[in-house]
Parts: structure tokens; sequence; C-alpha cells
């Protein structure tokens, strides 16, 4: 429960009188009075603490609420706790609750030494509530656009004849003479009611960009960058503008009992211009007809120029089994969140999606993702997930070769094996049939860069970045590249820019470190490590990193850093996999070459996909001189 105890009119926390009841933000709904917090009608179990801090932030939102606050609110003077790892805990697990991080926030943005702010739109109702109800009429957002909602959608067949007709007038939008357009953004359509975190209307979201991803000459702007809009009522001009799309796509779902709408509308970023909306009522189960109509409007498709072999690539890419095709994307959904646990996750909803449809090549080739990506991360040895990866992805290819996915998800294994050759054939194919595919730009630029031909890497990059232009990972890939190849300045003017839109992201500071203390740039170094330490929770240890530095000088204070994670790393050893890539870095950097080859061998006895770095990564620059690390390069065929 929220604390109701009285207010003063002096304090600071003071709400309107009539306060909000039930607060609507994105996919989920908070009771204020109850203390509950649902998604998509699934309650979320919060702790009453964190679910306190909410509820504050809620009453305020888009104004800075200081720690101080809330420590009077929550934190009484008579009570002997560490306030500031109190909160910090409490604000962790409100974030997990709403699947939001501090380095790119949707909800919850930290103010660095200051507090929080409650950053995405909400929707207040002063009529109390218990449950929220999916049948309940929706609240209209001041744009004036209705959230709607939906249930038992089938995706994969309303999505084709939604894809049919955009395909046409997107492609009239990118040929018309003196047009401008020749890239679209797909917001995620609106819903409300649906269960589950990854709904239908999520599904056909991402069915309509991998779709439109095979229209040639034209640039589609990725899922991760858009899916940061879920849930969210937008303006389609500034978000555009933002993602830099000539024109971006809006809509809702919503089912009433058999019969299933689709609203669809696309706008011009230039000018605003309405250049087409539609809506689509169809009875849910008249898949024969949809499918019928789905061809022949494919077919005044290809009268605009799409050839008879793109055609039967957009109709092969996917499952006739709506809900195999719903698991598929929503594993991938998981997949890209890029933690252990969702990795798993996903991996569990491709084995889904192969049991309802075991011909479904795409659940096949994420499911080898799901494995190989354990070892590619350093989570587990190679030989441990090999044997699952070959199989998964060779039976991928067996059902359907034409898919750029499945040869990038095969490129991805032969370069974890150091299969050089075909790892760039496979990389190579998959952009040949998707020049849109993200993940194969930015897994053939690792393999460029691997290669020594860093221009074309830094191509590459720089293509994934604009397909991604609000994900932080690409612009940090594209950062890294130029920091293998010796570009410094770039480097850091990447980071910064980096920093610019997330000022938060630990890595980011940690990795323009690096960078500045390759130019010589060392208290500049020493002064962004320690900024990437408290923001990373360690407070203590950047003090301590800045005291050596100022006594000791900047050798003394990088080794007692390393050496302390090394103390880590073994401390972890004991219990899990550890690369031996983690500590033969480590004892790069502290000179130690004996200890430094004594883990390489290690590395490369058990084939640790990591190697792939070995011959760029500026950390072993003091092995290179050594007879031994020009054998072992000589060994995994890699250019020196």
């Amino acid at each position: 429960m929220v604390n109701s105890g009285c207010r003063t009119s002096e304090d600071p926390m003071n709400p309107p009188e009539t306060p909000p009841v039930i607060v609507r933000f994105g996919a989920f709904t908070a009771n204020l009075q109850s203390g509950e917090l649902w998604k998509n009608g699934i309650r979320i179990r919060l702790q009453i603490q964190p679910f306190q801090i909410l509820s504050i932030l809620l009453e305020r939102p888009n104004e800075l609420v200081t720690r101080e606050q809330l420590q009077h609110k929550l934190w009484s003077s008579d009570t002997f706790v560490d306030f500031d790892q109190g909160l910090n805990k409490a604000i962790n697990k409100l974030r997990d609750a709403l699947s939001d991080t501090a380095d790119a926030p949707r909800f919850i943005e930290t103010v660095p030494r200051r507090g929080y702010r409650f950053i995405a739109p909400v929707i207040l109702d002063t009529q109390p509530a218990g449950v929220p109800n999916p049948a309940a009429s929706p609240p209209v957002a001041t744009t004036g656009f209705p959230i709607m909602k939906t249930r038992g959608m089938a995706p994969a067949v309303v999505g084709a004849v939604v894809f049919v007709a955009l395909l046409v007038l997107v492609w009239k939008f990118v040929t018309a003479p003196g047009g401008r357009g020749n890239s679209v953004a797909v917001l995620p359509l609106l819903a409300e009611g649906v269960t589950g975190d990854y709904d239908v209307a999520d599904g056909m979201t991402d069915s309509i960009i991998n779709n439109l991803s095979l229209v040639p000459n034209l640039r589609v702007i990725s899922h991760a960058s858009v899916f940061q809009y879920r849930g969210q009522v937008v303006d389609p001009r500034s978000i555009g503008q933002k993602l830099g799309a000539s024109a971006v796509l809006t809509g809702r779902v919503v089912q009433v009992g058999t019969t299933l709408s689709v609203n669809l509308e696309l706008t011009a970023t230039a000018d605003g211009r309405h250049l087409w909306g539609q809506q689509y009522t169809r009875n849910i189960t008249d898949r024969a007809a949809l499918q019928q109509e789905a061809t022949g409007a494919i077919a005044d498709a290809l009268r605009l120029g799409l050839t008879p072999a793109r055609r039967e690539q957009i109709s092969r890419q996917t499952t006739s089994d709506a809900e195999a095709q719903l698991l598929y994307f929503k594993g991938r959904y998981y997949f890209f969140k890029e933690t252990p646990e969702d990795v798993l996750r996903a991996r569990g909803l491709f084995q889904q999606a192969i049991d309802r449809d075991p011909t479904f090549a795409l659940a096949y080739g994420g499911l080898g993702d799901s494995y190989d990506w354990m070892a590619t991360e350093g989570f587990q040895p190679l030989d441990e997930v090999a044997r699952q990866a070959i199989a998964a992805k060779s039976k991928a290819n067996e059902l359907n070769d034409s898919l750029a996915e499945i040869h990038s998800s095969i490129g991805a294994l032969e370069f974890l094996q150091w299969n050089w050759a075909k790892a760039e054939l496979e990389f190579q194919k998959a952009l040949q049939i998707n020049p849109n595919y993200f993940e194969a730009h930015r897994l053939y630029s690792i393999y460029l860069r691997t290669m020594r031909r860093f221009p074309e890497a830094i191509q590459h990059a720089k293509l994934g970045d604009e397909l991604n232009p609000l994900l932080m990972p690409a612009k940090s890939h594209l950062a890294l590249t130029y920091y293998y190849a010796g570009q410094f300045e770039a480097a850091a003017e990447q980071y910064r820019l980096i920093l610019k839109d997330h000022p938060e992201a630990a890595s980011a500071h940690a990795g323009l470190s690096a960078v500045l203390l390759k130019m010589g740039k060392e208290k500049e170094a020493v002064q962004e490590l320690q900024r990437a330490l408290v923001l990373a929770g360690d407070d203590a240890a950047a003090q301590h990193l800045g005291r050596i530095y100022e006594r000791e000088g900047l050798r003394a204070a990088q080794t007692t850093l390393l050496r302390a994670e090394m103390q880590s790393l073994n401390r972890l050893a004991q219990n899990n996999y550890v690369s031996p890539l983690e500590f033969a870095y480590r004892y790069a950097l502290l000179n130690d070459k004996e200890s430094a080859f004594r883990w390489l061998e290690k590395a490369y006895a058990e084939r640790s996909p990591q190697l792939f770095n070995l011959n760029v990564d500026p950390d072993y620059d003091s092995l290179r001189s050594d007879a031994r690390f020009s054998n072992l390069l000589a060994r995994l065929h890699l250019p020196q």
C-alpha cells in the first residue's frame, strides 16, 4: 500500500487535491490505492517499497524527485538501514518489473547525484478500480489517437494482407517523381487488454517490418529502435525526424468477438501529410480468403517493380501457423535483450514455435543462435553448445536457404569456429538477400575488422547505425570499430555522441576512458573511468582509484583496479564458467606476459570464440613483439 499518512501544505511531495487512483503508462496500469501493478492484464509482482517509489514518481510525472525527498518519505529517521544501498536496490527492482534500464530508460530516468524522474506519458484516472478491466472503454490520449485492444488475433494472416497494401503504397511513395521518401519506420501497433508482455499486435508489427525490409531501395528502421516506443501514443513527425525516416507508419488493432479490425496510417515526416490510411475488417477465421486477397494484392505490387524472385522470397520467409510465428517473434524480442536469462527464455519460445511447425526455418535459426550466443559472450565453452547450434542451423538451412536471417546465423557459427572464408560468404549472402538486415551488417563488420579490413568494417558499422538510429549498442559497435582501427579521435567523438543521449551509460564512459588513454589524456581517462564505476554502483572503487592516481600515478591505479577485478573473477570461477580471455587480457595490461600467454593457450585449447579480437584489440599491444603472439595468430589464421 502507498503511505497514506497526513501531509502538510509545506510538504514538497503534496499531491493534487484529487489524487489519481489509476495511472496508465505504456502497457502498464498502476492502482495507487491498492498498491498493484498490471501489465496487459497480468499482475506484476512488486514489493511494497519499489511500488511506493513508483507511486511517488507517477504523482509527479516529468518532475525531478530528489533522493532526499524519497528518503524523507520512505525512510524514517529511526530506521537503521543504509539509505543509499536500500534506495538503489528498490530502484533496480522497480526497473526490473518495468523491463526498464538505466542506460536507455523508457520510464525512470536517473538524474546523477540528485534523484529520479518519470519520463513516459501517463494517463490519469481518479475513479477507484481494482483489477484493470480489458473490456472497459480505454481512455483516449491527448493526441486524439485511441489506445485499442485485441485478443486471439492471427497476425501471420492479417499481417500478410496489411503488408500487401503497404507494399503498394510505400513503393509508390518511394518511386514517385520528385519524392523524398526512401525510408520508413513502422511503430509498434497499439493494443490494450491482451495477455502477455509481447502480444499479437507486436507480432504484426515485426511481421510488417520484416516484409517491408525486403522491398528493394527502401531503408526500414529496425525493430530495436522502433520498439522503444512500444505502448506509446506519439507524434509521427517528431519520431520520424528522430529516426531519420521519410515516412512513419502508425496503427492500432482491436478484436470484437470474431471480428478483427486493423487501422493503419502512413505520415510523411517532412510536412506531416497524411499519405495513406486504411481500415481492414475481417472475420478472424476467414484465413483462406485473406490469403487469396494477399496473393492478388502482391501481384499488384509486383507491377510496381518487384521481381518474381522477390515475390517468392517474401511469401516463403515465414510460417502459415500464426501462433508459431508469434512465438518466434516473441523469442527474437527476448533474444535481443542479450542477457543470459532472456536468451534462455528465447530458446524456449523458439522450441515452442518448432513444436507447432516443424518446418519453420526461422525458428530453427533462432534456436541455434540461442546456443552459440552463450559461447560468444563467454558464458559457456563452445564445445558445450556447438553440437546443438550446428544441428539447429543446419536444419534451418535445409528447410529454407533463401532467408537472410539463416545465412547470417550460419555465418556467425562459422566465424565462431574460425572458418573465416566460409563466414564471409554467408554474411555476403545474407546482405544480398536483405540489405536492411541490421544483424548481418553488425556481424559482417566484426568479421571485417578481424580481417583488418577497417574501411569496410566501418562502412558496415555505419549502415547498422543508420538502420538502428536509437540503439545504443549499434553506436557502441561503431565506436569500438573506430577504436580497433586506431582512429581514436573518431572513436572518442562517437562515445561522446552516445553520452549526449545516454549520460548514465557506464559502458560508454568506460569505452571513452580507454580511448582517451590511447590519446595520452590520462587525467580525463581516469575521470571517465571513475564515472563508469559510480554509474555501475561502485562508488568506493571510484574513490579508491582517484586516491591512488593522485598519490602514485596512473600505473599504480591501473594495477590496483585490474588485480581487484581478477580477485573477483577467481571467486566467480569457483562456481561458474569464466572465459580464459577474461584473465588473459588483464594480465597483458599488467605486462605479465607469462601469465597472459598461459591463459591465451587455455583459450586456444578450448577454441574460445572471443579469440577473433586478438589481432586488433589494443589490450594485447604489450604482447605483439613476442614471437609466441605471432605464432598464435598464425595458428588462428588471422592477419597480422
